[in-house]
């Protein structure tokens, strides 16, 4: 009669496998998406001058796709050594921002459709905007609606100086900073 070796149950014995492939993994997307980082940013999240900043130069300059891979790969590899969280946190800042930028961005334009467009929507903007340069902007609507007119006519692009002094003149209402109520 043979005996098998019991094995005691329960025993970890650490990650498995799939478990170590897919934190590589997750590394190496973190190397890769932190690319999208402006260069200064970069710079204050990797401060040492070593083999991290200088892979990381490299997978930003390296354009091929196998190569690419093998550089992110490296990447992965030299994050594992450094504490990834606070490129994690700065990543979720910048990713709050460039959402936040996008959203003004896409407001800034609806405002000027809406004022150009329509009378209604140029007294709502100076309704709700009553202290900006309404003057100037009023003259800038009626080139753009000139410019737009003009266009149809011709078949150009209806989007000349006008059109984006406007955005301008707009941006700068909608993103100055509000008065306090405080007083």
């Amino acid at each position: 009669m043979r005996r098998y070796k019991e094995e005691p149950e329960n025993e970890y014995e650490g990650p498995s496998k799939t478990q170590l492939k897919n934190a590589m993994l997750e590394l190496q997307d973190l190397g890769v998406t932190l690319l999208e980082l402006p260069d200064e940013q970069l710079d204050q999240l990797i401060t040492d001058e070593g083999p991290l900043r200088d892979a990381m130069r490299d997978l930003r300059r390296i354009t091929a796709h196998g190569a690419r891979k093998r550089q992110a790969s490296y990447v992965g590899k030299l994050l594992r050594d450094v504490d990834v969280e606070p490129m994690r946190k700065a990543l979720a800042i910048w990713h709050a921002h460039k959402s936040r930028d996008v959203r003004a961005l896409r407001e800034i334009e609806q405002w000027r459709e809406k004022i150009i467009g329509s009378d209604a929507g140029w007294a709502e903007w100076t309704q709700r905007y009553p202290a900006g340069d309404n003057k100037q902007l009023r003259a800038l609507v009626r080139d753009a609606r000139q410019d737009r007119e003009m266009s149809k006519v011709s078949g150009a692009s209806g989007n000349g100086r006008a059109f984006r002094e406007m955005f301008k003149m707009i941006r700068g209402t909608l993103l100055a900073p509000k008065p306090s109520s405080d007083a």
